[in-house]
């Protein structure tokens, strides 16, 4: 991979994220700029396609949240000095543009994906840009459908683009740093990754667990930003949002590893032991939050990701973590995740003489609409930095192991500490 000069990025989607993606870059400097900003409805560029400037990122982001929907397209060719409006109605059409606005610089062009769309309309824009420098993305849903992850992931290493994945999966938890260096490290038995990758839920246990009453702690929690809808079905939304984390991890553990899809396994036992909660409405699952914790448990919404020889295992569920467990405490606004490896498991840094049980790996991390944009934008400056060095084919498309091979030392401390915690 040859050094990249002139650098620019696209960004998709213009909601929380991506408004603060925007809003970062015109308060920062980066090595790569701006030159198209494409929303549900259009694609914002600037005449002979050069970048937007800081001025012109900020009016971008005063006429969105200003200006009415009928008049947008008028106010930024009015406002910003160059601006060009090519509106769409259909996916076909905005890749079609995309195409062509990428046709002379796709290998020096970043995309930061900040859309929310479903996985067959996000995959067929991810598709498409394949080929690019690096393909930093929020979305989730393509890569929870393990044949489109596993299509887009071939894709990516057979054009030596760059995939930046760490929003997809709890932001700043980095699980997309630790997964795939546990997962290519793995030589035989398994690892068991235990995931709370939802910030809302830990904010809620947090809080009622700390008298506080259920109203008031949803209320909180809503308006911090933390939840995705408000009512009986909030945190109904967090446990789809969990469970669509732990598909990513399982499939791009399959897929690493060249294994058939992941299985999820679900529980047929009629009898609850421990018990769960009977649903979840916030009062019920206060109820058997703060009942377990009577007993000296701390129940919580745990995924689990179990990596072998056969391919990954995973299920999302409510559980009771025991007393001392690394996740059995409050993660207020934090996900967490904790990786620990069987007694059999041996990696490429394991001796020959048997070891003692592992104390395990455990991390955790605050996310948000802020963070999740400047997760975005570091990972798009890593791909620049490593788009400079000559790195073989077989590293792509997973950033953190190009870093590895490059001899990057963040990449390097990074692998040290999880041979310590697990050897």
């Amino acid at each position: 991979m040859s050094a990249k000069r002139n650098v620019t990025a696209g960004l998709l989607g213009l909601g929380k994220v991506g408004k603060n993606v925007l809003l970062q870059c015109s308060r920062e400097d980066h090595h790569f700029r701006i030159s198209w900003v494409a929303d549900s409805k259009r694609i914002l560029t600037k005449r002979q396609r050069t970048p937007f400037s800081k001025t012109d990122a900020e009016k971008i982001l005063e006429i969105r949240d200003v200006a009415k929907e009928e008049s947008q397209e008028r106010e930024y060719e009015k406002r910003i000095y160059g601006c060009r409006v090519h509106s769409f109605e259909d996916r076909a059409t905005e890749i079609s543009i995309i195409h062509e606005l990428m046709s002379e610089t796709l290998q020096a062009t970043i995309i930061l994906d900040a859309t929310s769309s479903g996985a067959h309309e996000n995959y067929g824009v991810a598709k498409n840009v394949m080929g690019c420098l690096a393909y930093c993305t929020g979305n989730k849903m393509p890569w929870a459908d393990y044949e489109l992850c596993s299509l887009l992931y071939r894709e990516a290493r057979r054009r030596a683009t760059l995939l930046g994945l760490n929003c997809t999966l709890g932001v700043w938890v980095d699980q997309m740093e630790v997964l795939p260096i546990l997962t290519r490290a793995l030589k035989s038995g398994s690892v068991e990754f235990l995931k709370r990758d939802n910030s809302s839920f830990n904010f809620f246990f947090a809080k009622v667990g700390s008298g506080m009453a259920v109203d008031r702690a949803i209320a909180e929690i809503g308006a911090s930003g933390h939840l995705e809808k408000i009512g009986p079905d909030a945190l109904l939304t967090e446990v789809k949002d969990q469970t669509l984390k732990a598909r990513i991890a399982a499939n791009i553990c399959a897929v690493m590893r060249g294994k058939a899809p992941p299985i999820e396994r679900k529980s047929t036992s009629k009898i609850r032991s421990p018990p769960t909660p009977d649903s979840v409405d916030p009062v019920e699952v206060a109820r058997w939050h703060l009942e377990g914790r009577k007993r000296g448990k701390y129940p919580a919404l745990v995924s689990e990701v179990n990596v072998n020889a056969t391919g990954p295992r995973w299920e999302v569920g409510f559980r009771e973590l025991p007393f001392g467990h690394p996740l059995a405490r409050d993660f207020p606004g934090r996900c967490a995740i904790f990786a620990r490896p069987t007694q059999d498991a041996k990696f490429t840094w394991s001796g020959d003489r048997s070891r003692k049980p592992s104390k395990g790996f455990a991390y955790s991390g605050y996310g948000g609409a802020v963070r999740t944009a400047a997760k975005l934008l570091w990972e798009a400056e890593r791909a620049i930095s490593l788009s400079q060095l000559s790195l073989g084919e077989e590293c792509f498309p997973i950033p953190v192991l190009c870093s590895l091979a490059a001899g990057r030392r963040e990449a390097i401390v990074l692998q040290r500490r999880l041979a310590r915690s697990l050897a």
